[in-house]
Formats: C-alpha cells, structure tokens, sequence
C-alpha cells in the first residue's frame, strides 16, 4: 500500500510554501476563518517533522498579527459584532469569553489554549471592550505560543517516531485525525450552549 497523500504533502510542508500558508492561515483564523491552524500543522508536520518549528513559528506570529489586526477592527466598537455571523461561533463561547475579560481584563486570554473558546472572540471582545492592547498583546503571544508549539511539537514526535511507515500509514493518519477532529469541534461548540 502506497500513499497518496505523503509525497505532495511532504515536499509542500519541505518549501517556504508550507510556511507562508501557516502563517497567514494564523492570520484569517484569528478575524473570521473557523479552522483553527493546528488543524493543517498536525495533519501536515509528520510528513516533514524537522521543520515543525518553523511552522509553528510562523503559525504563531500570523495569529498575533491577525489578533492585532482584528482588535484594532473591534476598538471604535462597543459589541461583540462580527461575531454572531461567524461560523461555528455560538453566543455561549461570546458570553463565556466576555465574562472572564471582565473578571481578568485582557489577560484573560491566558485562559484560551485549553477553554474550547476560539482565539477570535477574546480577540474581538477585547478590542471592543477597550482593555489594555499591551497585556492582550502579551497575552496572545504566550497563549498562542504553548498551544501552536505543544500541538505542532506533538505531530513532530509522532513523525519521527513513524518516520518509516509514513509512506505506508499516512493516508489513515491523515484520515483518522479529520474523522477525530470534526468530531471534537462538535464537542466543543456543544459545550457553550446560549446563555440563559
């Protein structure tokens, strides 16, 4: 059994291409895209696991600026507007984050990696709300940091350990983990039911 998917995926991750696209899929998930961009760096790392800090680093540095991009969008607001139109967005996640953000101010964003809640609502709420654009700033760089580089520093473990089956196994690799994945998105938007 030969895999389809291990070859072109290796040599894009190999190219600066794979780069570029960590990072600006960083930068649209952080404003409106609803997937986030683990979901490309755990697929795509195994094929290619000695560049998995680079693409982490550039997935990292394109959601800050996205998350600065959309705060200074959010600032002259004073709602959660665009959020409600977005996908996958649910008013429990807006209620959830909005509530930590006036208990913590801007640092609540520390609490984004492991809530289930996307980088983006903190990132609107926050510049709607007018906190402090340093402490978010801050914030967002060593949220952003632990979970990019634990979940890419993960799919590098997995590619070296597997380094020679991937050409065999990738293709169910590949396969299992979008099957798991949309399962737990489903999980997470379930888990912030409106408020009320």
């Amino acid at each position: 059994m030969r895999s389809r998917l291990y070859p072109p995926v290796k040599k894009f991750v190999s190219s600066d291409r794979g780069l570029i696209l960590a990072l600006f899929w960083g930068v649209a998930e952080a404003l409106f895209w609803p997937i986030l961009p683990e979901f490309y760096l755990f697929a795509a790392t195994p094929a290619e696991h000695r560049r998995w800090w680079r693409l982490a680093l550039f997935a990292t540095v394109g959601s800050v600026i996205g998350g600065s991009i959309g705060y200074w969008l959010a600032y002259p607001r004073a709602s959660s507007f665009p959020l409600e139109y977005m996908p996958l967005i649910t008013e429990g996640m807006i209620h959830q984050a909005g509530a930590w953000l006036a208990a913590d101010g801007a640092l609540a964003i520390l609490k984004q990696p492991l809530s289930g809640v996307p980088y983006k609502v903190f990132v609107f709420l926050t510049g709607a709300g007018h906190l402090s654009f340093p402490l978010f700033l801050w914030g967002s760089m060593v949220a952003r940091f632990i979970r990019i580089f634990a979940v890419t520093g993960i799919a590098a473990i997995i590619g070296r350990v597997c380094e020679k089956k991937w050409p065999r196994w990738y293709d169910l690799f590949v396969g299992a983990f979008v099957i798991v994945f949309v399962y737990a998105l489903w999980k997470v938007v379930q888990m912030f039911p409106p408020p009320g």
